[in-house]
């Protein structure tokens, strides 16, 4: 069946809202069933003397839909496919036996998601993390300070659970969430160091802890108006604990508060701009062990695809760190303190590869 004139020139001004050409032709439409529609066609061309394309696209095969999918702007893909999802979990809720359900939720169902969602949710698990080389091997000898290696670091144990809300508005665009997390640890890696008194040398390892405990709220809010822009904020407060001294574990800041802007303008640039603020951190598990300074770090990078192939994606990766210049302390041994860099970057190449689809089903 052709597309009438008439049809293509009432269209084209929808068409050319979300798609990269002006004017998208197609000579010939390829019916999923042309016998099961023949009327429905007929119908419409006799009495209205075209086929409008919100009738027409009930009917076009899977193949010719995905041709204009491809004509379609890349944030116009980003929300039909957000869209497919939550069409999808509707379908498993609903069962396709009935074929009136389906057609009903082709209809409605799409067009009418709910504004305003809450979601409960809650996790529990077990996991085994193994010290990493520089745990076991790593050390440092400096004129201030000495990190020493402990090969016999054996692997931490940790059981946690977590419970949570959240609360989302208009279709997901604004979001509300907060939880509870509680982490246990058996032979938890933890730092345990001590500075001299009399030359301030401060002298310190990996160790395990018979006994940590990990424990705190969250809150987030996220904020995404349009597919290609989102503002993540975020606070964390976090009680951690040596069993067996009671006092703080080394490197966990008991407040720590986020944000992040995302700005993704199509499907070869992500961008991002983030500020950190962080208090400061224990060096040592130790009781009377020494604390660093609260900081704020503000950062901003991305990533730009450089070449994209079938199965190959290779990109330029980038970030800034301390961009206000700040004096960010990374380790502390009594009136000396180590300082991170001030404003410096990173530069690289990311390559992701994807197996075939031959080679998937094989493995």
């Amino acid at each position: 069946y052709e597309l009438h004139e008439y049809n293509m020139t009432a269209n084209v001004h929808k068409l050319s809202d979300s798609c990269q050409l002006e004017v998208v032709v197609v000579p010939k439409i390829v019916l999923n069933n042309g016998k099961k529609y023949k009327e429905f066609i007929n119908h419409m061309q006799i009495k209205h003397g075209h086929v409008p394309l919100w009738c027409l696209i009930r009917i076009l095969s899977f193949g010719t839909i995905s041709k204009f999918y491809k004509l379609m702007k890349f944030n116009d893909q980003k929300e039909v496919a957000d869209a497919q999802i939550y069409f999808i979990q509707k379908i498993l809720e609903m069962g396709l036996d009935k074929s009136n359900k389906l057609d009903l939720l082709l209809s409605n169902e799409i067009h009418s998601k709910k504004d305003a969602e809450t979601k409960f949710r809650g996790s529990w698990g077990q996991s085994v993390n193994n010290p990493t080389l520089y745990q076991r091997f790593g050390t440092v000898n400096s004129s201030y300070m000495k990190s020493l290696a402990n090969p016999n670091l054996d692997a931490e144990k940790m059981e946690s659970w977590d419970v949570g809300v959240t609360q989302s508005f208009f279709e997901d665009k604004l979001s509300f969430d907060l939880g509870y997390f509680n982490s246990n640890y058996k032979d938890y890696i933890g730092y345990h160091g001590e500075t001299d008194p009399v030359t301030w040398m401060y002298t310190g390892q990996y160790i395990n802890i018979d006994s940590a405990k990990i424990q705190g709220t969250e809150a987030k809010i996220t904020w995404e108006p349009k597919p290609w822009i989102k503002a993540i904020a975020s606070y964390t407060f976090t009680d951690s604990e040596d069993k067996s001294t009671g006092h703080s574990l080394a490197g966990v800041p008991k407040n720590s508060l986020k944000g992040t802007i995302y700005w993704t303008p199509n499907d070869i640039v992500n961008l991002f701009a983030g500020i950190e603020a962080n208090e400061g951190r224990y060096m040592s598990s130790a009781i009377g062990a020494e604390k660093t300074g609260s900081y704020v770090d503000m950062k901003l990078g991305g990533k730009v695809r450089l070449l994209k192939t079938e199965n190959t994606e290779v990109s330029l990766t980038g970030t800034m760190y301390n961009l206000l210049d700040q004096d960010i302390s990374m380790y502390k041994s009594g009136n000396i303190s180590y300082y991170a860099p001030g404003i410096h970057f990173r530069a690289g190449l990311a390559m992701k590869y994807t197996l075939p689809e031959r080679d998937k089903k094989k493995k």
